[in-house]
């Protein structure tokens, strides 16, 4: 028997749809939907209707039987066709507009449906399907979205309606690319029921999704499940091999060190699996192979396999990528250090890493000089002990944060994120602030994000700025992703901590949120701040510690309310800058707020890590705050020649018909005049045929030279083009 869901309309301060003042009415909403002629959709096309419009168009479409009639899909698609030529297929999505959800189980009918929807107060059109009759109900509802959404999100989207109605949807309605019958059959009284609500489906986040079957999203395999311990893979077998095969059946010992297993080692456990069960006499090849292949659902670790192996004693900290450090002769004390502390080469100086700092061997002896330990019959300093023990963790190459990487003659200092991700929580109410503030370029911005928690070891060479009033929501993103970055996240007001030579925090840094940042035109800081973009090593200098260079895998992001806040020039390639201005209310960021204290860092980590990315994260979009930051930076040639333009006159020229003469000694004289440090001559000619390129050169001997201007609007378009950005020159 279904049980009814219970919703309430949530306090306004939780409730999206209250903080929006941009949603519009079912009348005015259009939704973007794709038609397919016939099942093989080789063809499409893209139309828009509102809800009560698309009602009315279902209704005048009708054939005899349902094999005549189009598929729609609230999607929009590609160009991209499947291996039969079809242009239907989850790879060829581009942007979900809607969701479409199906009923087949002849129970629940459209009244009850049409009264859930409604309780839950959500926009929505509900019809009958061609196989319906009243003794059998099935059904069909149709939810638009406010916004188009990345088909990475669409799924969480169908469980929200699915939690709407109960947890009663077919499996099917999960597939990205389903597409549906369009219209009524003959037999079938057209009946088209639209739900005027009060919000739409993505702006009820408080809806507890129910995902297909009743249960969670499954975990993608290639993301790593977060309970592992970074044992390498020989270890885990050694630790399996020690362990008894009960042979208690199919279920119990058997699922657990499956699930255990695999999330220590993915696939690549699979081998030692099927070693370990082969010790039991009723050993079955195919059953161990479907076992081991539905283990990532299973919430076990290494740990349960060292208990299993009587090594219960043993903690993540006693392992290393080369050594397994057993108990045998080692004192407690000495496994309780090893567990915070290892030696290390640093600078080509025998170091400490003690809680996470490098420090000297003697500063190390002092602070726990007080410890001692029994060795032969002997009380010995503890750290002297432990210095010498043959157990102790070593480092031939240092210390290195090395992200979502195995290394084993360095110690990596990489910790993982700090939350674990969730399928049952929402970050709606981030991920629409995110689209308030970037716009038509959002999809970008959430790639961007989406690529530093997939890939953390890969550059993308850009940055982000925003620059805003306060109480825009600048500095809520970098503060968002840094609960889930943990101390990953490098916050800095001082451009001392980004560009000074003191820079040890760099050492584990991923995300360098810089609040308030401005750069006033020091070149030295421009190249460093550049090459922290781009770089693919960073030399990281502590005090007292020669330098070392390191991989450098940190992003910036900057939040800033100066006019000028990067060095951005014409050619720029660096730089996502973007502009804010609404100053939006208390209520908007308490709910923000309550949304990032109640699993919206954890819904967003399972969001991204899930998140198909689709954009050149190398070439970011060209916005108008972008140019903005371009003309900020012109200096030389270019920001005299721009002073000109923007003037609307050239200086000391004659009109010659449809060009306008200047003598070339006399326009270089007009640049170096205001100039403080003039280029060459020749350089200024030069530069100057680059930002404006239909300029030309006439005359010489007696005569003297000339340049040759076009008209102003010519050479303000040569300008534009150059800068790769539109200008109002008004």
């Amino acid at each position: 028997m279904n049980t009814t869901p219970n919703f309430s309309r949530p306090q306004s301060a939780f409730d999206l749809a209250d903080l929006l003042d941009d949603s519009p009415s079912l009348s005015e909403h259009r939704l973007t939907l794709t038609i397919f002629p016939d099942l093989a959709a080789r063809n499409k096309e893209t139309l828009s209707f509102t809800l009560p419009e698309l009602a009315e168009r279902m209704k005048a479409t009708r054939a005899a039987i349902k094999s005549d009639l189009p598929l729609l899909s609230l999607a929009s698609y590609g160009d991209t066709r499947s291996g039969k030529g079809g242009l239907r297929h989850d790879g060829n999505v581009i942007a979900v507009h809607g969701i479409s959800v199906d009923y087949d189980a002849g129970e629940v009918g459209l009244d009850e449906a049409e009264a859930l929807c409604e309780k839950a107060g959500v926009h929505v059109l509900i019809h009958p399907t061609s196989s319906h009759n009243p003794a059998e109900p099935r059904w069909r509802a149709l939810f638009p979205l406010h916004r188009p959404v990345n088909p990475a999100e669409a799924a969480a989207l169908v469980a929200r309606a699915n939690g709407i109605l109960g947890g009663i949807i077919a499996p099917e309605s999960f597939t990205l690319s389903q597409s549906f019958y369009f219209g009524f059959i003959d037999a079938l009284e057209p009946d088209c029921r639209v739900v005027d609500g009060w919000r739409y489906l993505d702006h009820a986040t408080d809806i507890t999704p129910v995902y297909r079957h009743g249960g969670p999203r499954p975990k993608p395999r290639n993301v790593k499940t977060p309970q592992s311990w970074g044992i390498p893979l020989y270890v885990v077998e050694m630790i399996v091999d020690k362990i008894e095969n009960r042979n208690d059946g199919w279920t119990g010992q058997f699922t657990n060190m499956a699930g255990a297993i695999w999330n220590e080692c993915g696939e690549s456990g699979r081998d030692i699996f099927h070693k370990w069960a082969k010790k039991s006499d009723t050993y079955n090849k195919r059953e161990t192979d479907a076992r081991y292949s539905r283990a990532d659902g299973i919430d076990l670790n290494f740990g349960y396999l060292l208990h299993e192996a009587g090594l219960s004693e043993i903690q993540a900290a006693d392992f290393d990528d080369a050594t397994l450090l057993t108990v045998d002769d080692i004192p407690n004390d000495i496994r309780a250090l090893n567990r915070v502390a290892a030696k290390v080469m640093c600078g080509g100086k025998a170091r400490v890493w003690h809680n996470n700092e490098l420090v000297a061997p003697e500063e190390f002896h002092k602070f726990y000089a007080h410890r001692t330990v029994v060795v032969d019959k002997k009380d010995v300093p503890l750290t002297r002990a432990w210095w010498n023990s043959s157990s102790v963790r070593t480092y031939r190459d240092g210390v290195v944060f090395a992200p979502g990487q195995r290394t084993t003659s360095a110690l990596n200092i990489w910790q993982g994120w700090d939350v674990d991700e969730r399928w049952d929580t929402s970050c709606e109410l981030f991920l629409n602030h995110v689209r308030f503030i970037a716009g038509e370029h959002a999809d970008w911005f959430l790639d961007w994000m989406a690529h530093l928690f997939q890939k953390p070891w890969e550059k993308p060479g850009t940055a982000v700025v925003i620059r805003g009033s306060k109480g825009a929501g600048k500095d809520t993103i970098g503060n968002y992703l840094g609960k889930i970055l943990g101390r990953a996240h490098i916050r800095v007001s001082d451009p001392r901590h980004l560009v000074g030579n003191f820079n040890a925090h760099l050492q584990y840094c991923l995300l360098l949120h810089v609040e308030e940042g401005t750069w006033g035109g020091d070149r030295q800081a421009e190249g460093i701040l550049k090459s922290r973009i781009t770089a693919d090593t960073v030399t990281i200098e502590r005090k007292g510690i020669d330098p070392v260079e390191q991989p450098n895998y940190s992003r910036i992001f900057i939040s800033s309310n100066s006019e000028w806040v990067v060095p951005a020039t014409a050619d720029e390639r660096r730089w996502y800058v973007l502009d804010v201005e609404t100053v939006r209310s208390r209520e908007y960021f308490d709910a923000l707020h309550t949304e990032m204290r109640n699993g919206g860092p954890e819904a967003l980590l399972f969001y991204l890590l899930n998140r198909q990315i689709t954009s050149d994260l190398r070439k970011p979009p060209v916005t108008a705050a972008l140019t903005d930051q371009v003309l900020e930076t012109l200096s030389g040639v270019d920001r005299w020649w721009f002073d000109i333009l923007t003037s609307g006159q050239f200086p000391l020229t004659f009109d010659d018909e449809e060009w306008s003469r200047v003598d070339t000694n006399a326009l270089y004289k007009d640049y170096a005049d205001r100039e403080r440090y003039p280029v060459s001559k020749k350089a200024f000619g030069k530069r100057l045929k680059t930002i404006c390129p239909s300029i030309g050169r006439h005359g010489g001997g007696k005569q003297g030279r000339w340049y040759l201007l076009p008209s102003i609007e010519t050479a303000r378009r040569d300008f534009s083009t150059v800068i790769d950005g539109s200008l109002n020159w008004d």
